[in-house]
């Protein structure tokens, strides 16, 4: 942000501030303020302080020589940190639901797979003691 940024350059710091501050409507890293530290954008004794026109909330309006000025309150009050920081927690805390969902859809199928197993193991061996059980009564008939 210090130095490198041009109001109207194609470099990629400048590209990369200017659609920053349009897309999250924020302005500077912290706040506003931050602007008036660069060089392009210090104010002097008598100057207004002057904000990039991606500041400013209709930046589109402006034309070549228009400019976004910090007494106005037209312009963007929060710093693009504090707007990135609660989008990333906001997202955060949407992968914690998903993770928390998927753990517990694993362990249901996990669950299910057990109890299917274990359905199968209990069918297969309550089936050969009873078939071989009424075999043997049907050979020794003197105990029905």
């Amino acid at each position: 942000m210090d130095n490198k940024y041009k109001e109207n350059a194609t470099d990629y710091a400048s590209r990369l501030w200017n659609e920053m501050q349009r897309t999250y409507q924020c302005c500077g890293l912290n706040n506003p303020n931050d602007w008036n530290r660069t060089k392009s954008f210090k104010s002097l004794d008598n100057e207004v302080a002057r904000l990039p026109n991606s500041c400013c909330i209709n930046d589109q309006n402006f034309t070549e020589g228009s400019k976004c000025l910090q007494k106005s309150e037209g312009h963007h009050s929060k710093g693009c940190w504090t707007v990135m920081k609660i989008r990333v927690l906001r997202n955060i805390k949407e992968c914690k639901k998903l993770t928390e969902s998927l753990y517990f859809f694993g362990l249901l199928t996990i669950t299910i797979a057990i109890v299917i197993s274990l359905i199968k193991k209990l069918r297969k061996n309550r089936a050969l003691p009873i078939d071989s059980y009424e075999e043997v009564n049907t050979e020794n008939d003197m105990w029905l």
